[in-house]
């Protein structure tokens, strides 16, 4: 397997074989309501190397309002808490994904 961290320029860079890839859609901080905190959407699609989807699953982060601060909280020391919270997001997302890819559903 070949990790590349940079975005794909152009569909003529591929590689002769299947291509996963992730699209953060939206970041957003709400300062109210029930969706408080931290939301995110991101995407992953696995391709063959003809371009076909064979795997393509969508993930929406929405911050525990347990965990979820006033936004000064979460902006306070240079954004230490959002850093945080975004990881957690991360490590929530790729659970995700693998949880679905190794049977096929969500937990």
């Amino acid at each position: 397997m070949v990790v590349d961290n940079e975005p794909e320029e152009s569909e003529s860079t591929r590689t002769t074989g299947p291509l996963l890839e992730f699209h953060v859609d939206r970041i957003t901080l709400y300062s109210s309501g029930a969706t408080k905190g931290l939301s995110t959407i991101t995407n992953a699609e696995i391709r063959s190397a003809n371009g076909d989807v064979i795997w393509r699953r969508q993930f929406i982060y929405s911050q525990n309002p347990g965990r979820a601060g006033d936004l000064e909280e979460l902006e306070a020391d240079n954004g230490k808490l959002l850093k945080e919270e975004m990881n957690f997001a991360a490590e929530a997302t790729v659970k995700d994904f693998i949880n679905h890819l190794k049977t096929g559903s969500s937990p």
